[in-house]
């Protein structure tokens, strides 16, 4: 009832200070409306003006939105297919290449978007691993034989990270953030939500369990919180929110929204969801988009081959890859 009491206190308050006699006061009490007495919310229409400056403002983010574009992986994942809108839900069953897949977004990302910086919550691998992942696929150095020790790049890979992975990326993993708390992924989200900041992967939802401010939430009214907080964020920055999520061990069918753990709504407040299927024994990922709200590209599917730790269109050449 908050509105309503601020309303008849301002009224009376008018009364006071003669700026309302008091039968003005109550004809604009009368004028709220039982439903709004009920819910102590009052909405006010917008005036002409009013209405000028939301269609700006409005226009403004899309312009934002085009210039943060970014493709997916490959600017020829699927031609006219980006990521902007706000929130990419990106699903794989557990251990199904969900954070490969992040390191090759990241990489596409530093390859494309000369000006921009990226911001990386990672409650999955540790730093090191994103950083060096990320600088193999660019360097198109076998991530498995360098993780092993056996690659003789390791120096050209550092280089790398410290030279133009790190100027460019931020992982958020230790310090006084907890990215298990929503709270702090809001608090980053919206630090990432400046003119240098082109891309934000989150990797990943599952993991996002607590609240500091509501401590008594289960996790998967977090993950409700989170998806509608995240469709907000969508609507009113250009910034690509690119959100790997975990999925149930059940059908393969064409629910994709279903099978995603903790919350089954959670797709319905991304513009983009798409499906990691990989077979390790042909070294190859099917990519299923499940949904596409502005590029007609749902039902649609691309399958990558997967050389090293990087995706490469099939039917590249060495020279043509990534």
């Amino acid at each position: 009832m908050s509105e309503i009491k601020a309303l008849t206190a301002a009224l009376v308050t008018d009364i006071r200070d003669g700026l309302k006699t008091p039968q003005e006061a109550v004809a604009a009490f009368e004028k709220i409306t039982p439903g709004q007495i009920r819910t102590g919310r009052i909405y006010e229409q917008k005036s002409r003006e009013q209405r000028i400056e939301q269609y700006r403002a409005s226009k403004g983010t899309r312009i934002t939105i085009r210039q943060n574009r970014i493709p997916f992986i490959d600017k020829r994942f699927l031609p006219g297919l980006w990521l902007s809108q706000g929130l990419i839900v990106v699903g794989a069953k557990s251990g199904r290449a969900k954070s490969t897949t992040a390191s090759n977004v990241l990489a596409g990302f530093l390859r494309t978007v000369p000006d921009k910086t990226a911001i990386v919550l990672s409650n999955e691998e540790a730093t090191d691993a994103i950083l060096e992942r990320t600088a193999c696929i660019l360097l198109d150095v076998n991530y498995g034989d360098y993780y092993a020790g056996h690659s003789s790049k390791e120096r050209i890979v550092e280089e790398c990270v410290t030279e133009f992975v790190i100027p460019r990326v931020e992982v958020v993993e230790d310090g006084k953030f907890n990215t298990s708390y929503i709270d702090d992924v809001q608090s980053v989200l919206e630090t990432a939500a400046i003119d240098k900041v082109g891309l934000v992967i989150i990797d990943y939802l599952q993991c996002i369990t607590q609240s500091r401010s509501q401590p008594n939430l289960e996790a998967f009214q977090v993950s409700k919180l989170l998806g509608i907080y995240l469709k907000d964020f969508g609507k009113k920055f250009g910034v690509p929110v690119v959100c790997f999520v975990q999925l149930s061990n059940g059908s393969d069918g064409a629910d994709f929204a279903s099978r995603v753990q903790n919350d089954k709504t959670f797709v319905n407040h991304s513009f983009l969801a798409i499906e990691i299927d990989p077979n390790f024994e042909d070294k190859c990922a099917v990519f299923k988009v499940h949904k596409d709200r502005f590029f007609g590209c749902t039902g649609k599917e691309v399958t990558m081959d997967f050389k090293g730790g990087r995706y490469v269109m099939q039917g590249d050449k060495p020279e043509d890859s990534l």
